[in-house]
């Protein structure tokens, strides 16, 4: 892979900005300079994140990273690559939102076309990472603290299997592990054939476990509601018992039905009990009023008297009268001598008011003679009335109120007794009803899970069939058994194979990490070898000339562990056939002067891409410079604009 293009738009300092490579050639080096802040780590992360869509640690969102001091519609960063004769364009776009987020797009053109254009990022991503994977990248795009960090941390289990996947031995563990799993499902395959889908029967068997729980699940509740109702079916017989005491619904219902007859037999004998002493009283009634008849007779007796007493005064007043009248005929009196004419004037007077009186007692006379018509008629009426026996006739009319009272408190009794009995009933009746329905509603419940049990019975036995179908015979087992055996030695090899084969890869890069130690440090420094740590690790390991391993963390400077892990990564370069670009950010700042020319001489015999982020001249002068002159390809610089917050890149001839 060599880059031949980066263009920026709105991406951190750069507003629009572009860099171009030479194609590739024996001149590899490109150096970009840049003062700190001028845009050295922006370059790095921009190529990162239009291949990766990588943020990185300082930002939390793409939007973060678009330039700030202006608004603009777009940031994007574009990349142009050549990977093994086809050229490749790389696009990522990023449009802010009110919402200070980005939405980003990617495009990818491969020979001037675009490639999967309708479809997702995802799809895109994997055509880039089959170029340069992404968990690979760290060993080729390097910020300067990166370096350090790769040194201490070789030993990580994450950076192990990357390492294994650089150097290719990943693939041949893959190819092992396929191959391993082809020959299985080959197998699998025959094994299933031969005993007729043993996978299925293993499917069906823990189908039928399923099945044997769902079963054991529904007997435990057919069980469970059995013993409930069995309780309820208790209940129902102590209702059915009091029932029972009662005389029993049938019984109780007659008693209750003879009590109504009874009750009415009763009314009607009250009834005519009435009825007979109504007319025994009609028929005695003057003789039960004796008292009163008497009393009536003596007041009537009383005024008879006094009428008739006061019928002959007036008969005497009325002779007088008329003897007076006879007297006066001749206008004198014979006795007084009176004048007959005052006489008869005052008899006149007199004669009006006994005629005044007469009216009252002729009304009297008529009165009294219609109470002697009734006195008469009282007389007869008591005639008829028998004497012989009235203590017989009060005794009988007492007898037949007593039966009648008699009668009403047997009524009042029996109606208590039939109330009792019924609201009793009744309450019985609606407990046994509501008991009887939840007996119904669980004889359902127990048919229906006896009804489930019987069908997972039927499933079960049919799968006992399907499984015994399915299940191979032991002749055929071990035939597969051998097959297997043989299989598992043919592995145990690859792996042996695949474990000579990772030794000689280790050797192979011991060897030119050694070769690089020796470049770096020109022979004559304090350390004489490198190896790795242990037998499964990867981490480097130095040794003193006396063989002593010292602390990798603590028993070395900085600059040494940059030297041991530009020996780690260029040893990694040269022996890899993944021919990636190697971006440096800062590559000499902690390396002294011997160390950054070494170097120099190193990156200029990789035949990978190399791009240095360079402080200053300062430190790319001298012979470094003349050094790096000799491969040069492009020189650029970062000229920094800090009236209008924005970075140029200008070319150095």
């Amino acid at each position: 892979m060599w880059i031949t293009k980066v263009s920026f738009n709105n991406f951190k300092p750069y507003k629009e900005e572009s860099i171009s490579f030479h194609n590739e050639s024996k001149n590899n080096i490109s150096i970009i300079e840049g003062v700190n802040g001028a845009g050295k780590t922006s370059f790095l992360e921009g190529v990162k994140w239009c291949l990766y869509e990588e943020k990185g640690t300082t930002y939390s969102d793409t939007y973060d990273m678009i330039y700030r001091y202006e608004d603009v519609d777009e940031m994007s960063v574009k990349i142009w690559f050549k990977h093994q004769g086809k050229r490749y364009v790389v696009t990522r776009k990023a449009v802010p939102t009110k919402k200070k987020i980005a939405k980003v797009k990617l495009e990818l053109k491969k020979n001037e076309k675009y490639i999967f254009e309708n479809e997702s990022k995802e799809r895109k991503q994997k055509v880039i990472n089959r170029i340069l994977p992404e968990n690979l990248h760290q060993f080729f795009l390097l910020k300067g603290e990166r370096t350090e960090y790769l040194a201490n941390n070789l030993d990580d289990e994450k950076f192990k299997e990357e390492i294994l996947q650089l150097l290719g031995l990943k693939s041949v563990m893959n190819g092992k592990n396929d191959l391993k799993d082809k020959v299985k499902k080959s197998y699998r395959k025959e094994y299933q054939n031969l005993k007729a889908g043993e996978e299925e029967a293993d499917e069906l068997i823990e189908e039928k476990k399923v099945l044997v729980n769902d079963k054991r699940t529904y007997i435990e509740k057919k069980e469970e509601k059995e013993e409930e109702l069995g309780g309820k079916k208790t209940s129902l017989d102590k209702i059915n018992k009091k029932l029972d005491d009662l005389g029993g619904i049938e019984e109780l219902m007659n008693e209750k039905d003879e009590l109504l007859s009874y009750k009415k037999d009763l009314e009607h004998e009250k009834e005519e009990k009435e009825k007979n002493l109504n007319k025994l009283m009609k028929k005695n009634y003057l003789y039960l009023l004796e008292d009163q008849i008497s009393k009536y007779k003596e007041k009537l007796e009383h005024k008879v008297s006094k009428l008739q007493k006061k019928e002959k005064e007036n008969i005497k007043k009325e002779y007088k009268i008329k003897l007076v009248e006879g007297s006066i005929d001749d206008g004198s009196c014979k006795i007084c001598g009176q004048s007959t004419k005052k006489i008869k004037t005052e008899l006149n007077d007199s004669l009006d008011r006994y005629n005044s009186s007469m009216a009252g007692d002729y009304d009297v006379a008529n009165r009294l003679g219609k109470k002697k018509n009734e006195f008469t008629e009282l007389d007869k009426i008591i005639n008829k009335i028998d004497y012989k026996n009235p203590v017989r006739i009060k005794e009988e009319i007492d007898g037949i109120e007593e039966q009648i009272d008699e009668i009403d408190k047997e009524i009042k009794t029996k109606e208590n007794e039939m109330g009792s009995k019924d609201k009793r009933y009744k309450t019985l009746k609606e407990e046994k009803g509501k008991i009887k329905a939840n007996i119904d509603e669980l004889e359902e419940i127990i048919e229906e899970n006896e009804k489930y049990i019987n069908e997972l019975d039927d499933e079960i036995e049919e799968l006992d069939d399907e499984i015994d179908r399915k299940t191979p015979s032991s002749r055929e087992e071990e035939i597969l058994k051998k097959k297997i055996d043989f299989t598992k030695n043919i592995v145990r090899k690859l792996k042996t194979i695949e474990k000579e084969g990772i030794r000689k890869k280790r050797k192979s890069i011991l060897e030119e990490m050694n070769e690089i130690l020796e470049t770096l440090t020109d022979g004559e420094r304090n350390f004489t070898k490198i190896d790795f740590k242990s037998e499964g690790s990867y981490a480097p390991q130095l040794f003193t000339p006396d063989g002593k391993k010292p602390n990798m963390e603590y028993d070395i400077s900085d600059g040494e562990k940059w030297v041991v892990a530009y020996t780690f990564l260029l040893g990694l370069n040269r022996y890899t056939e993944r021919n990636a670009p190697l971006i440096l950010d800062v590559p000499f700042s902690e390396l002294d002067k011997e160390y950054r020319e070494n170097l120099s001489i190193l990156l200029g015999d990789l035949n990978n891409q190399v791009i240095l982020l360079v402080k200053d001249t300062s430190r790319a002068a001298g012979d470094v410079r003349s050094l790096l002159e000799r491969n040069k390809n492009k020189e650029m610089e970062l000229m920094r604009d800090t009236d209008k917050n924005i970075t140029r890149i200008k070319e150095v001839e």
